[in-house]
């Protein structure tokens, strides 16, 4: 029998921008899955459709598991899960299972070599804390269509520490530790890696709230809907999407690369209409 592979995916994935969402790895796998049988335990879901919602534990061929993923509009989040491949046509019993494979609070995956916890099944996907997907295999050829579709996916011995952590806290794979560690210092590397618009983009909110002040404070009361009234609405309206594609992008929620689109547009519309304004002036003036 073949040594197990473990393959653990985490942090920013360009394929799977959320973990984990087991239509896009069922691609990945091409079509593959359908030659398993599937046991779902321990599972967590954003939310769950009826053939999920009775039950901890759930059996299911892989051509029947895979259309019920493939068929959600909204996906389906998995967001714990361990699912267990065995060959096709394998007879199990929910109610009398050998063991309950889980992933909350299991120190196996990240101690010595990856081993399926289920006798005699062939494959482990875990969902985990919608922060890591992990693929544990004796399937060369799963492995293989895994770590293609997933570049950023690495061997799970390598990356995990050999130390064990108190048994009062969960162990957590040494990647995913450091990166919870550093979760502040990415962030902030993240911005300071940000496009130089959305940058200058940040600094204009600045300036509309110091124009607006200025303003209120000037006429002694609220910014009235003058022609004057009008630009800074729409150049406070701006700033807001600036700051509010910024901080999306910070939380994850839309790449970085995204906000210049938010942010050049907006400043060219604004210098038009300002350059347009300062015309009319000029002529009226005239």
């Amino acid at each position: 029998m073949a040594n197990a592979v473990g393959s653990l995916l985490e942090g920013r994935c360009a394929r799977m921008p959320w973990y984990t969402d087991l239509k896009t790895v069922f691609e990945v796998f091409g079509g593959r899955e359908l030659e398993y049988d599937w046991l779902l335990t321990e599972l967590e879901c954003n939310f769950l459709p009826p053939e999920l919602q009775d039950g901890g534990a759930w059996f299911f061929s892989g051509s029947d598991l895979s259309d019920l993923v493939r068929r959600q509009d909204p996906p389906i989040q998995f967001i714990w899960a361990v699912l267990t491949g065995f060959d096709r046509g394998t007879s199990v019993d929910l109610a009398h299972l050998d063991m309950v494979p889980g992933a909350d609070g299991n120190p196996d995956f990240w101690r010595g070599a990856p081993r399926i916890q289920y006798p005699n099944a062939r494959v482990e996907l875990v969902c985990f804390d919608s922060s890591l997907t992990l693929l544990i295999t004796e399937d060369a050829d799963l492995t293989s269509r895994f770590r293609a579709g997933f570049p950023e996916a690495v061997d799970l011995e390598s990356s995990t520490g050999a130390e064990m952590m108190p048994a009062d806290k969960p162990m957590q794979p040494a990647s995913a530790a450091a990166a919870l560690a550093d979760d502040g210092q990415r962030r902030w590397t993240d911005l300071t890696a940000m496009p130089a618009t959305t940058v200058l983009g940040l600094a204009f909110v600045c300036l509309a709230c110091a124009n607006v002040v200025h303003r209120v404070v000037k006429r002694r009361g609220p910014l009235m809907w003058t022609p004057a009234g009008k630009w800074m609405f729409l150049w406070w309206a701006w700033a807001v999407a600036v700051f509010c594609s910024a901080v999306a992008s910070l939380a994850d929620s839309i790449p970085p690369h995204v906000c210049p689109w938010i942010v050049v547009p907006g400043l060219a519309a604004i210098q038009v209409m300002s350059i347009v304004r300062r015309s009319r002036i000029a002529s009226a003036a005239c």
